[in-house]
């Protein structure tokens, strides 16, 4: 392998020293090869360091504004206004009944069991009576929002009138 003297220019074995001139070498083919690596390594320094940079600025958010808010589905904005004492109906069609629970527990397995498509088991909770049925147009008192699809009603007429249950918020209209 030939190196290229620092002093002479001159091509050369490599050697600890240059023949022609006898240049000291600290090691074969440093000279030259050390200012490219180093040129090579200041590149990659100073790419990471624009990169971390933009990272940075993009976490802290850059100065730019808040994000508008997502904006709400129809069902929050439905039975977001309505408050603790205010009446309200079942929706549904009239040809659809609208399922009540006794507790929160027996709502979440009927969710559970209707997206199964578990017919045997959705008609032992009806049979157990932890999941009732009212007709669309029942009134109520709305109790309570529990979570963020779930309603505590006291139903006002029908055939579960004075009961207390749980109802999807899917299937609240608020009375104008």
């Amino acid at each position: 392998m030939n190196i290229s003297c620092p002093r002479c220019r001159e091509s050369i074995p490599a050697a600890a020293e240059c023949p022609l001139c006898g240049f000291q070498l600290d090691k074969p083919g440093a000279e030259g090869e050390t200012r490219v690596r180093t040129g090579v390594v200041i590149a990659l320094v100073a790419l990471v360091a624009v990169v971390l940079l933009f990272i940075y600025v993009a976490n802290q958010g850059g100065g730019a504004t808040n994000p508008a808010p997502a904006p709400q589905t129809q069902v929050q904005t439905e039975t977001s206004s309505i408050m603790p004492g205010d009446i309200v109906t079942m929706a549904g069609t009239p040809d659809k009944l609208v399922p009540v629970a006794v507790s929160e527990q027996a709502l979440d397995r009927l969710s559970v069991l209707q997206n199964a498509h578990d017919k045997q088991g959705i008609n032992e909770l009806l049979s157990s009576r932890s999941v009732r049925v009212a007709k669309p147009g029942t009134k109520c008192r709305f109790i309570d929002h529990k979570g963020v699809f779930v309603c505590k009603v006291h139903i006002l007429d029908g055939n579960l009138a004075g009961e207390d249950v749980f109802v999807s918020r899917e299937f609240l209209k608020k009375l104008k």
